[in-house]
């Protein structure tokens, strides 16, 4: 969507510097992110090599250990699969904000949409009527952080 927005206003706007950010998840969300990469990269790590800790602590292997590693790859697919799934929807903010020289002139977080080409050429001569009629020439959009 980025690529497309920048695309067409720069066609119409020669002059416009077009900046485009990553809207970041608020906390805990980053956090608890990272904790699942963890545990799955450990989860992966015992399956490869949990015969051989269990093996030097003298204990049994767990017979879910024992499955995962009869099945080794679709258990290892599955945790990667499934892990990667929960941290990209704890990333996931829904973000489009659009501000134009400072002034944010369109935001999907507030509106729960993304706008029109009619809506955010508006927003932006409003903002440039704001700005008592100078022109303005930055515009910063941030988009969901994937």
């Amino acid at each position: 969507m980025y690529n497309e927005v920048s695309a067409h206003l720069k066609h119409n706007n020669p002059d416009l510097v077009v900046e485009g950010h990553y809207h970041e998840a608020d906390e805990p969300k980053p956090t608890i992110a990272k904790a699942v990469n963890m545990l799955y990269g450990f989860l992966l790590v015992t399956i490869i090599f949990g015969d051989k800790v269990f093996a030097a602590l003298g204990m049994p292997m767990p017979g879910l250990l024992v499955q995962a590693r009869e099945n080794q790859m679709w258990s290892m697919f599955g945790i990667y699969y499934v892990g990667n799934l929960i941290a990209q929807n704890l990333m996931n903010t829904g973000a489009f904000e659009i501000s134009y020289n400072g002034q944010m002139v369109w935001s999907k977080l507030e509106s729960g949409r993304l706008p029109s080409w009619p809506e955010l050429m508006a927003k932006m001569q409003s903002a440039d009527s704001l700005a008592g009629g100078e022109p303005l020439h930055r515009l910063v959009m941030e988009q969901n952080a994937m």
